[in-house]
C-alpha cells in the first residue's frame, strides 16, 4: 500500500505540464513519504509491550527434545538393560548371527581389505534384505511393486504419493487429475525405472525391472493405439462431411441447370411484352419465330393456336 500510494502520489506530480507545478508536487511528495515512515515508526514503538506472565524455559536443548537417533534404532543385548543399549549390534562380540540386526540381515564388512577382515572386532554394518532398513533392519520399506501398481491404475489420484507417505504431493496430483496426464505418466516411467523414495527410506526392489519395462511399453503402445484409432475416426468422419457438402453443392448446381433446361422443354421463350407487327401479332424476338403461346400445349392444339417450329401460327382476329 505504500509504494502504490508513492507511486500514485509521483503520477499526480508529474502529470501536470508546468515544470514548476512539477517541482512542487515532487517536494510533496517527498514531505508526505517522510511523515508517513515517521508515523509508521511511532505506531510501532508505541505498541510495543514488555513479555507478561512466566516465560517457559528449557535446560535442554529443542535439538535434544527431538527422538534421538540412538533411542530409535537401539540394539539392547540379551540380558542387559536400556542403559547398555548401543547403536551397531555388529560391534558386540559373542552376539549369535540370528540376534544381530534384528535377524533380518547380516553383519558386512565395511573395508573390504584383507588386512582389515583378519582383525578381530573388524568395523562391520548390518546389511539389510530387501525389504527392511534402519541401521538394525527394524523398519520395513514400503513395496515398489505396490507403489507401480497404484501408480499405474490409480495415479491420477495420487494413490501412488499417499502410499509412499507425501500426502500433500497426492493432493496436488488429484487436484489437477494427474497434471492433466502428463504427471501421471512421468511417475509411471518414474517409479518402474527403479526403487524411488518413501518419506523413510527407499522402496524394496521387489519389481522386476524386464517386467516393469514390458509393462511400460505395453501400455504406451494402447496409448498409441487408442489415439491412432481415434485420429482415424475424426478423419473418416470429416472425410464424410466433405463428400456429403460436395454432393449438396452438385446436387444444387444440377437442379439449377435441369431448371432452366424444363423452362426451355418448348422451344424458344416469347416475349409477352414487345413490340409487334403491323397487324397487332407478336413480332419476332431473335430466335426464331415466336409466337405467344396459350398456358398449354393442350390448349393450344384446341383452339388451333400452335404451330411447329418455323411455321407463323393462324391467330384469330382481336
Amino acid at each position: 500500500m505504500l509504494l502504490l500510494a508513492i507511486m500514485g502520489i509521483h503520477w499526480a506530480a508529474s502529470a501536470s505540464a508546468d515544470p514548476a507545478q512539477v517541482e512542487d508536487g515532487l517536494k510533496s511528495q517527498r514531505r508526505c513519504s517522510r511523515y508517513f515512515l515517521f508515523g509508521i515508526m511511532a505506531v510501532l514503538m508505541l505498541s510495543l509491550q514488555g513479555c507478561e506472565g512466566d516465560i517457559p524455559r528449557h535446560t535442554v536443548g529443542n535439538w535434544r527434545g527431538k527422538p534421538s537417533y540412538l533411542a530409535q534404532f537401539k540394539y539392547i543385548p540379551p540380558g542387559k538393560n536400556a542403559n547398555a543399549a548401543v547403536l551397531n549390534s555388529c560391534s558386540q562380540i559373542g552376539i549369535s548371527p540370528t540376534l544381530q540386526c534384528n535377524g533380518r540381515g547380516f553383519c558386512r564388512y565395511f573395508s573390504t581389505n584383507s588386512a582389515v577382515a583378519a582383525q578381530a572386532n573388524p568395523i562391520s554394518f548390518c546389511q539389510c534384505d530387501r525389504d527392511w532398513a534402519d541401521p538394525e533392519c527394524g523398519t520395513q520399506r514400503k513395496s515398489q511393486r505396490t507403489a507401480f501398481f497404484w501408480s499405474l491404475f490409480l495415479g491420477f489420484t495420487g494413490a501412488d504419493y499417499f502410499y509412499l507417505g507425501y500426502p500433500l504431493w497426492g493432493l496436488a496430483k488429484l487436484f489437477t487429475l494427474g497434471g492433466l496426464g502428463f504427471w501421471w505418466l512421468i511417475d509411471i516411467v518414474r517409479i518402474a525405472s527403479g526403487p524411488v523414495y518413501a518419506y523413510n527410506y527407499r522402496t524394496a526392489n521387489d519389481l522386476p525391472h524386464w517386467v516393469a519395462l514390458l509393462i511400460v511399453i505395453f501400455i504406451f503402445m494402447m496409448i498409441g493405439f487408442i489415439a491412432a484409432i481415434w485420429s482415424y475416426l475424426v478423419y473418416r468422419r470429416r472425410k464424410r462431411e466433405d463428400i456429403a457438402l460436395l454432393q449438396n453443392d452438385e446436387e444444387a448446381r444440377h437442379w439449377k441447370n435441369t431448371q432452366e433446361d424444363y423452362a426451355g422443354l418448348y422451344g424458344p421463350r416469347h416475349r409477352t411484352k414487345g413490340p409487334v407487327s403491323f397487324d397487332g401479332r407478336p413480332g419476332f424476338n431473335g430466335y426464331g419465330t415466336a409466337v405467344q403461346m396459350p398456358i398449354s400445349p393442350n390448349a393450344a392444339y384446341a383452339n388451333g393456336s400452335y404451330a411447329p417450329y418455323g411455321e407463323l401460327a393462324s391467330l384469330p382476329p382481336r
